[in-house]
């Protein structure tokens, strides 16, 4: 039973390194050069102080010819990198599950189009960083959690049940939950410390930062009324103190001068804001800043 992954970064690798554990995997990345090495080398999982290769049960490819020989797919790019994977996962076996940890929600107009029979929505909790091509940091253990969007999630459990101990999973009846708990702290977080060029932490340590972040949370939580609005707030700060040295994945994509996902997760909540008639003139300012940033720095 092959599990496969779309997807060479950060996530992919660490949920090739932890799922090749249990079953054969098959990771499906854009580069020649690192479908190479990976072959060569395997997938390295490093944790600050020790490391271990896994070369048992992983292989990469560059082509996505070998999608329809995999058991399920998780699919692990980035959002605005999906136009051009959709058109190949329509065109797969439809018993195929299909996974998607993308931020934000825009995507999932297209997304509910594909033919598949059971395609699931997922949120990753574990912070985690890509240091070359074949291996990754694991900066924190968290959970990852998933929800049907369409089929039966009884199909996953099955597949994923056996990682529970190292690699926990969570299945959940709704994906409206998951998805926009997950929005929330993306578009709170993120943004910021790409903006301020901080570590999560700081948005809570720094009293003039602690300001900004609850002026974000003001203007988003109204946004999802069956969000309860305190324990938002406490997750959210909750998650900077325990990721506090950890630098956000939108500021890495600024600090590398690559494209971020702003428009997936602070666009949505503004046009959703618009929609309902909601003022949102600091998250605006906000996405404003790292636009400008993306154009300053050649993303």
């Amino acid at each position: 039973m092959t599990i496969g992954i779309i997807g060479g970064g950060a996530t992919g690798l660490l949920f090739s390194w932890y799922l090749s554990k249990q079953n054969p995997l098959k990771i499906f990345v854009r580069s020649y050069e690192q479908a190479e090495k990976i072959n060569e080398k395997g997938i390295t999982l490093y944790n600050g102080k020790e490391s271990w290769t896994s070369t048992d049960n992983i292989t990469a490819s560059s082509s996505y010819r070998e999608l329809e020989n995999c058991r399920v797919i998780l699919i692990m790019v980035k959002q605005y990198h999906l136009s051009g994977i959709l058109p190949i996962l329509s065109k797969l076996p439809t018993n195929i599950p299909l996974v998607f940890f993308q931020n934000g929600l825009g995507h999932l107009g297209e997304v509910k189009e594909l033919p598949n029979e059971n395609i699931f929505l997922g949120t990753i909790e574990h912070g985690c960083q890509r240091l070359d091509p074949c291996t990754v940091r694991h900066n924190g253990m968290g959970l990852t959690r998933i929800a049907p969007f369409k089929g039966d999630v009884s199909c996953l459990k099955g597949i994923l049940k056996v990682y529970e101990d190292d690699f926990p999973f969570s299945f959940s009846d709704s994906w409206e939950e998951i998805l926009h708990k997950k929005l929330i702290v993306n578009a709170s977080i993120n943004p910021l410390t790409a903006v301020l060029n901080v570590p999560n932490g700081s948005l809570v340590n720094n009293r003039y930062f602690k300001k900004m972040l609850h002026s974000i949370l003001d203007e988003i939580l109204p946004l999802f009324p069956e969000v309860d609005e305190k324990e938002m707030i406490q997750n959210v700060v909750g998650i900077c103190e325990s990721t506090k040295e950890n630098r956000s994945s939108m500021l890495k994509d600024i600090e590398a001068g690559r494209k971020t996902e702003i428009d997936a997760i602070m666009g949505y909540c503004l046009m959703k804001g618009e929609s309902l008639g909601h003022p949102m003139a600091f998250s605006r300012l906000v996405y404003e800043m790292v636009k400008g940033k993306e154009v300053e720095q050649g993303g």
